[in-house]
């Protein structure tokens, strides 16, 4: 029993569980306010995309992430050059601050 739980311990704390999309975190902002979200998206730096942009931009140099669901505007740093279209569409894995804003919301990079 004893290795059993031990087991099952070691297995959850390595699932990876399902991630999160722009879209729900779109519907319901006020659920995620204030946690620290993983985020396995595509990068658009200042790029245009080809899906519904969620949520609000912060500062004038925010930049674009995009999942199958939607995409967004994040503030802080980016992971790769805004301005270089080399980099656009590049897979990326970023850590991110929600935001709840009246009925919107803003994301916020953390390191």
């Amino acid at each position: 029993m004893r290795n059993l739980i031990c087991i099952l311990a070691i297995f959850s704390a390595c699932s990876a569980g399902r991630p999160i999309s722009i879209r729900s975190i779109a519907e319901n902002p006020q659920r995620f306010e204030g946690d620290t979200l993983t985020l396995r998206v595509k990068f658009y730096g200042w790029g245009a995309v080809d899906k519904p942009i969620y949520g609000i931009a912060r500062t004038r140099s925010d930049w674009v992430i995009a999942d199958e669901t939607g995409a967004c505007h994040v503030s802080g740093k980016p992971p790769y050059p805004v301005v270089d279209p080399e980099y656009r569409g590049k897979d990326v894995e970023i850590r991110v601050i929600v935001h709840p804003e009246d009925t919107t919301f803003w994301l916020q990079r953390v390191e």
